[in-house]
């Protein structure tokens, strides 16, 4: 099964391609460069209101050895407060922290917040 989820974000996200089941692919736009991640749900915590996805493909993997997304939803009176964690290793010791990952997520936030309190 096939099907082609497009997601309009104003930051980062211009489309998920629900391939299978099994994994998607996220293009998105990182330091003004066309970034490409595949990735698969590792874990869905139903009592924690968390997701997790594991990098599998794309850029990422050229720069790491493992790249987790933890997302997580608290609710807070008619909304919710939001948490990402990014757990991953570098390749070598000297290259720098992924910022530009923490920048993707929170780009991501900020648009789904829009969309959500636009509606």
């Amino acid at each position: 099964m096939k099907r082609v989820v497009f997601i309009s974000c104003d930051s980062c996200l211009s489309c998920v391609d629900v391939c299978t089941i099994d994994f998607f692919l996220f293009e998105s736009v990182a330091d003004g460069k066309a970034v490409m991640s595949k990735e698969v749900i590792e874990a869905i915590d139903d009592k924690n209101l968390s997701v997790t996805f594991k990098v599998i493909g794309g850029i990422l993997m050229e720069l790491y050895k493992s790249f987790k997304f933890i997302v997580q939803a608290t609710p807070k009176g008619e909304g919710s407060l939001v948490r990402w964690t990014l757990e991953y290793e570098k390749l070598n010791v000297d290259d720098p922290e992924s910022n530009t990952m923490l920048e993707f997520t929170i780009g991501i936030t900020k648009d789904i917040d829009a969309h959500l309190t636009h509606e």
